[in-house]
């Protein structure tokens, strides 16, 4: 399991200014700043938007029908680049039989 703060702190080891902060849909977006400003007003949105998901969550929301209601509000939201991040192991046997039911080659991964 990938702790949510991992890619944050490897951006940051990239010299990337990172913004932590509640976001009413997705887990990640790219924004561009004036230099200093905290005032999000001011900010500028620059298209992509990134949904994470683990495995087994993944299954779950297929299973529920949240995969086909978040994918729908990422549609939506005005973002030309919305992108769902798979976190796991594609090794683990029910990992595999996940992707499998998805259509997703191991080696695309």
């Amino acid at each position: 399991q990938v702790r949510p703060q991992y890619f944050a702190e490897k951006l940051r080891s990239m010299n990337v200014i990172v913004v932590v902060a509640q976001l009413p849909l997705g887990d990640a977006l790219w924004v561009a700043r004036p230099k200093g400003s905290k005032n999000m007003d001011e900010w500028i949105m620059l298209g992509y938007i990134i949904e994470r998901k683990e495995l087994h969550d993944l299954a779950q929301s297929i299973k529920d029908g949240r995969l086909v209601e978040q994918r729908t509000r990422l549609a939506k939201c005005g973002m030309p680049y919305a992108t769902f991040l798979i976190e796991g192991d594609p090794a683990q046997r029910d990992a595999m039989r996940i992707l499998e039911r998805l259509g997703i080659q191991e080696e695309s991964l």
